[in-house]
């Protein structure tokens, strides 16, 4: 059974050390613009992640997974660092298909203590997303998919679900409880999720609850309203307004349901988990934009209880 926030600890049992890898580490320690390509490691406080810079070998992406798979089980010479996954912690399996890697850790996974365990898990999402072809990582600890403190299943997990969302580190975490709306079965109201969520302290609260709507529900009837492949430009609070830019990827968003939902799906979860009061939506900065041809993101949006479904509400 997996017990809260025990998640990712890879310790890849690989014969190869990674100093035969010469794609990777430079043999220092010095800082490094995180623009390229890397691989993540814990260093001896195990409170920071470590990242070695690195090249992928030309292949498939298997091949790319595997080499990563490698190259995380060993810390190059010359860093001051140690591999995310404690001894003892194997990953026994990958499968990949479609956009996402399944990863299957063994039962010593759970015993990963939580402050490090976020770290782990940061690190090894941020590592594999980096593969052409690889957009999200979804874990399995034994068997079983990993889980929250709720008994919810975690499900995939991006790189912008730890991200920064103004400088690309990735240390100290913070961790929240979410309102989280997403749309019914039918398309025609919104439905509630409290969700425990960790993020970068150097990430603003209302980064991560939007970056959660683009993720998804793994929940039985809570369906995305927002496309998958938005991006978040920028999302910044002044005076209790939010203001959320996303990409134009988003105007592409639940064509089956009612068009308000997407909308208020973020105004309401900004309005229940943050200090929010009124959020401008914008679109690669352009607010003079008509949503589906019928909202137009002009204007201040507050919260609007009456597209929620009242009996999920007041669970």
């Amino acid at each position: 059974m997996n017990k809260k926030y025990r998640i990712l600890t890879v310790l890849i049992v690989f014969a190869v050390t990674f100093a035969s890898l010469s794609g990777c580490g430079s043999g220092t320690s010095e800082s490094i613009d995180l623009d390229g390509t890397y691989v993540y490691y814990l260093n001896s406080g195990e409170d920071k992640l470590v990242p070695v810079a690195c090249t992928i070998p030309e292949g498939s992406t298997e091949d790319g997974i595997a080499y990563l798979r490698t190259a995380l089980s060993v810390v190059p010479k010359g860093y001051s660092a140690q591999p995310l996954l404690p001894s003892g912690v194997t990953l026994d399996n990958t499968e990949f298909e479609g956009r996402e890697l399944r990863l299957y850790f063994s039962n010593s996974y759970s015993a990963i203590e939580p402050t490090r365990e976020i770290l782990v898990r940061a690190g090894i999402v941020r590592t594999f997303c980096q593969v052409s072809g690889v957009r999200e990582c979804r874990f399995y600890i034994g068997g079983e998919p990993l889980m929250d403190d709720a008994g919810r299943e975690v499900g995939a997990m991006r790189q912008t679900t730890f991200i920064d969302s103004s400088v690309q580190r990735i240390n100290a975490y913070e961790r929240d409880s979410v309102y989280l709306y997403f749309g019914n079965a039918t398309g025609d109201a919104l439905r509630l999720e409290r969700r425990v969520i960790y993020h970068s302290s150097n990430q603003p609260l209302e980064w991560a609850v939007v970056a959660r709507l683009i993720e998804g529900s793994a929940e039985e009837g809570m369906v995305r309203l927002i496309a998958p492949d938005t991006e978040i430009i920028s999302v910044s609070t002044a005076k209790e307004i939010c203001y959320v830019n996303l990409s134009r990827a988003f105007l592409a968003s639940s064509p089956d349901t009612v068009p308000e939902l997407a909308i208020y799906s973020i105004v309401n979860s900004l309005a229940r988990s943050c200090n929010v009061k009124q959020v401008q939506i914008a679109i690669e900065g352009d607010i003079k934009v008509m949503y589906r041809d019928t909202v137009s993101l002009d204007q201040l949006f507050e919260e609007k209880v009456s597209y929620v479904e009242q009996s999920r509400e007041e669970e």
